[in-house]
């Protein structure tokens, strides 16, 4: 489907493209053409066109990796267009609202004809002195940045009190910046960020397989020795196994869930049972690592092991060694031989409860994007300037990342 050029050039002034990146933007979604088409229409290579599109992508928050991505754009860019009535107004519309506030003031003037001309002459004023809006299309307006109807709509949900109204968008992107403008208008925001929690966990509470990866990590949890929160290392753990185990879910590994309840990232050695999945997972996942120096070095590491671990993965370096002497194996250095690195993954699943593949369908994908995005919002909007209560703030920390059978069990108690 190609979508209007009208419309797709709003959206990129909203999401400050570059003159390259508006460009290739316009040339792939409002003509459809193919990326051969593309590099010749405006003469550059396809590696300056995947740069383009990767700047694209992050611009427009679109997450996956590969032809996911341009998948997932596209479908997004369709799904505001069909909602474009919510960006557009006619002029009637605009001209009917400010003439219903002048006839309630004192002294207007009340005549119907009257009541138009003033209407239309504030219209024009506002476009002209104040920029607020501007006029797309003959008889069709819009506000002049996304900003002044984010901003807007947050004061009228305010004013009122309108949580379980917005709580539905809490999958939409385009409500994000909504939903941070609304806490940090809120004297208090207790019920609408415990509206967004109870909202969020429905997202997969009715997903076995999900509940059971939730519930997964739980238990790792649980076996975990260390400093941190118990919500901050499951936080940690659904990136960090969700990041390997899937693809297509997030398309890079910051730990924002984790660090927003005060994980470091650069010290993460201190925490050591962490920075030990960590490494193994490093080396069964990242096929640009020098893993046969790596397990050695991680049999180096002054860590505490599991003595069954520790022997095995001493057993398997020794497998390896021997390897290497019987056979030419010329990139052993960088590499593990097949059967070994088979069994390194086993060992990490049966000890260390990572590595392991989730089979999900395309559903699922889209259900465990929507629950970590509402999470990452719903630490955003705790971690701004908003006023929530320190028993509020605790008890959905507290509850962040929880199989529903743990969440309704913590409740009972």
């Amino acid at each position: 489907m190609s979508l209007p050029q009208d419309f797709l050039t709003q959206l990129e002034q909203y999401s400050e493209l570059s003159n390259r990146e508006k460009a290739v933007f316009l040339e792939i979604f409002s003509s459809g053409k193919s990326r051969v088409q593309v590099t010749q229409a405006l003469n550059i290579s396809d590696s300056n066109l995947s740069s383009c599109l990767t700047g694209i992508y992050k611009k427009f928050s679109i997450n996956g990796s590969g032809p996911v991505k341009e998948t997932r754009l596209r479908e997004y860019l369709e799904k505001r267009y069909s909602q474009q009535k919510d960006y557009f107004f006619k002029q009637k519309t605009v001209e009917t609202y400010i003439a219903d506030f002048i006839y309630n003031l004192r002294d207007a003037h009340i005549e119907a004809k009257e009541l138009e001309l003033d209407s239309e002459a504030i219209l024009k004023s506002i476009e002209a002195q104040n920029g607020l809006v501007v006029e797309r299309a003959k008889g069709i307006y819009s506000f002049s940045h996304l900003t002044f109807q984010e901003y807007f709509s947050a004061r009228e949900i305010v004013a009122n009190s309108a949580w379980n109204s917005l709580v539905k968008d809490i999958t939409e992107r385009r409500w994000q910046e909504v939903f941070l403008l609304t806490v940090s208008m809120m004297r208090k925001a207790d019920d609408l960020v415990l509206l967004m929690k109870d909202k969020i966990d429905v997202i997969i509470s009715n997903d076995e397989y999900l509940q059971a990866f939730l519930v997964k990590i739980y238990e790792k949890s649980l076996s975990i020795k260390s400093r941190l929160s118990l919500s901050t290392i499951r936080s940690f753990y659904f990136e960090h196994l969700l990041f390997f185990g899937s693809d297509y879910v997030l398309d890079s590994l910051n730990y924002n869930l984790a660090s927003a309840l005060g994980f470091n990232l650069s010290s993460m050695e201190l925490e050591e049972e962490l920075f030990l999945d960590s490494c193994l997972t490093d080396i069964i996942e990242i096929s640009n690592s020098n893993r046969h120096e790596a397990l050695t070095w991680i049999l180096e590491l002054n860590i505490y092991i599991q003595p069954e671990l520790r022997k095995a993965l001493q057993d398997l370096q020794e497998e390896i060694i021997q390897l290497e002497s019987q056979t030419n194996w010329e990139d052993g250095r960088d590499n593990l031989p097949p059967e070994c690195e088979i069994k390194l993954r086993n060992l990490a699943i049966k000890y260390r409860k990572i590595c392991y593949k989730l089979e999900l369908s395309d559903y699922q994908h889209q259900l465990l994007s929507y629950y970590y995005e509402a999470n990452n919002l719903l630490l955003d909007c705790l971690n701004s300037d908003c006023y929530v209560s320190r028993e509020v703030r605790q008890e959905i920390e507290n509850n962040l990342m929880l199989p529903i059978r743990e969440f309704k069990n913590s409740q009972l108690q």
